[in-house]
């Protein structure tokens, strides 16, 4: 991207209302910030701005969530003309303040393939998230699963949507086996999957090695085999054993708490 045209980009994303940024895919490099990126930043101006993160999207984020956001991006677009979606830290924020990235990956033979974000300040606080992979904790969970089952009673679309419960059998000896460092990267693994595979659904972590989903219930058994598949290609996948009970919810569910989708466990799933 030359410099003329840099220019004349900025002036167009200077005019969105909305925080933007272009960086280069394979590199990371940022060709172009607009002033509300910038700002939000806690930066006066560009120049400022590149100096702070070297400009690169590395620089933007938080050291510890910087590999975990490359491979929820790297997952997210393997899909044709897919949106990407992370939640990060800022590099430079002093009380975690956490940002909320919407992406997406154009394809250009010319100057290579980039990715164009959109950027806000994300709701959620480090009281809100789990500390080791990013998921929403189970007391955040229950609060917005009783938000929407709420608007879903209401909307009589409750009997769409099932809760479903994930639980590695056994980790502690997975722990014991392979080390504590080996057993985070697992998990921090099954986060980014379950964000994948169930987008647009709520996905936190209920303790340990156990995962809660709420979810429409249309294609879920074929979802459930393609996390089940896509755990067993990552690393130590082939030594885990995965459980998952579901919970098909109805207009005759008042509460709904994790406890019920533990007790049922429709489907469970064994490897080998």
């Amino acid at each position: 991207m030359d410099k003329l045209e840099r220019e004349q980009l900025k002036k167009i994303y200077n005019t969105m209302p909305g925080a933007f940024f272009i960086y280069g895919a394979k590199t990371g490099e940022i060709y172009l910030a607009n002033d509300a990126l910038v700002h939000l930043w806690g930066c006066e101006d560009e120049a400022s701005f590149l100096k702070m993160t070297d400009g690169t999207i590395k620089g933007m984020i938080h050291p510890d969530d910087y590999q975990i956001v490359l491979k929820q991006i790297a997952l997210q677009s393997e899909e044709k003309d897919a949106l990407t979606h992370v939640v990060c830290r800022r590099a430079n924020s002093t009380e975690d303040q956490y940002m909320e990235g919407y992406g997406k990956l154009i394809h250009d033979d010319q100057r290579g393939d980039y990715y164009t974000v959109e950027v806000t300040k994300s709701y959620r606080n480090s009281e809100m998230l789990d500390s080791l992979t990013g998921l929403m904790n189970i007391r955040h969970f229950l609060d917005e699963l009783s938000k929407k089952k709420a608007q879903l009673l209401e909307n009589e679309d409750i009997e769409e949507h099932a809760l479903v419960f994930f639980n590695f059998v056994n980790f502690k000896f997975f722990n014991a086996s392979y080390g504590m460092e080996a057993g985070d990267k697992f998990l921090k693994n099954t986060a980014v999957l379950l964000e994948k595979i169930f987008d647009h659904s709520l996905v936190g972590r209920f303790s340990d090695d156990h995962f809660i989903v709420f979810t429409k219930k249309e294609h879920l058994k074929e979802r459930l085999n393609s996390f089940y598949y896509d755990i067993m290609r990552t690393s130590y996948g082939g030594n885990v054993r995965l459980q998952a009970g579901i919970r098909y919810l109805s207009h005759n569910d008042v509460r709904v708490s994790p406890a019920i989708a533990c007790d049922i466990m429709i489907f469970t799933s064994n490897s080998s």
